[in-house]
């Protein structure tokens, strides 16, 4: 009897479709419930913060929808995109200014500026004087020395006339 139940315990771990059927369950259980602990609670704070964007407008979004009863059908259209874009900017930007006052000090004045770290230019050492690439530095007194036939020609056609 225990040998019939190796055997079977055998086939199973053996079966690759069983296997990749349980990968798959495991997945979609993870992600089921990333979705709906995360995902569904962060759209849900969007849309109402989207929302609140489309009921109070900013003056810009305001002043396109007054000027869409003016232009014609593809330009509406064309309007409407932009509209619909400066609406989400502003929906990202009150977002932004929640979880500052939700932060509190730690992302206190944040910035766009002040987020993104610029790239540190290696040829530029920590008192900000720039190392000297001596072999740029020759290429260009080589570049820079007249070219003696360019010369010779252009002395050589102002002769002629």
């Amino acid at each position: 009897m225990s040998e019939k139940k190796v055997y079977e315990i055998m086939q199973v771990l053996n079966d690759k479709n069983n296997m990749e059927k349980d990968m798959q369950e495991v997945l979609d259980l993870v992600f089921s419930h990333f979705r709906g602990k995360y995902l569904e609670r962060l759209g849900m704070a969007f849309d109402k913060c989207k929302e609140n964007s489309v009921n109070n407008p900013s003056k810009e979004v305001a002043l396109i929808h007054a000027l869409k009863p003016f232009l014609t059908g593809e330009q509406q259209d064309k309007l409407g995109g932009i509209a619909d874009t400066l609406t989400l900017l502003t929906t990202f930007d009150n977002i932004r200014k929640e979880a500052v006052q939700i932060e509190g000090t730690k992302l206190q004045a944040a910035s766009v500026e002040e987020l993104i770290q610029p790239v540190k230019d290696p040829a530029i050492h920590e008192d900000g004087i720039y190392e000297i690439d001596e072999l740029c530095m020759l290429k260009k007194q080589k570049s820079q020395k007249p070219d003696m036939a360019g010369l010779m020609l252009v002395m050589s056609l102002i002769g002629k006339r």
